[in-house]
């Protein structure tokens, strides 16, 4: 009985104050989560080309960068997937 209390909870209207907080609270959920994927990707990327090719400092930034921006652009495009995996059903 119990479960069939919470399915119904799901499915209860909501004002629109409740719902206007969850788009706020999924999109930084969903900002933050693509911006540290950009930010930790890339920097592998910049650190793994740094050890291969012996890049100076200034070299690494400009492969960092891109990378970063590729990986963003990917996630945010995916963001729908993004959404599921992180907990947000609609």
């Amino acid at each position: 009985m119990a479960k069939r209390m919470v399915k119904l909870q799901r499915w209860e209207l909501q004002s629109p104050r409740r719902r206007m907080l969850e788009r706020i609270r999924k999109w930084v959920a969903l900002s933050s989560l693509i911006f540290v994927a950009a930010m930790f990707w890339g920097a592998v990327t910049a650190g793994l080309l740094k050890y291969l090719f012996a890049l100076s400092q200034e070299e690494t930034l400009i492969v960092f960068v891109p990378a970063a921006i590729v990986v963003g652009l990917c996630c945010y495009f995916n963001r729908h997937k993004l959404a599921r995996a992180a907990g947000f059903d609609d």
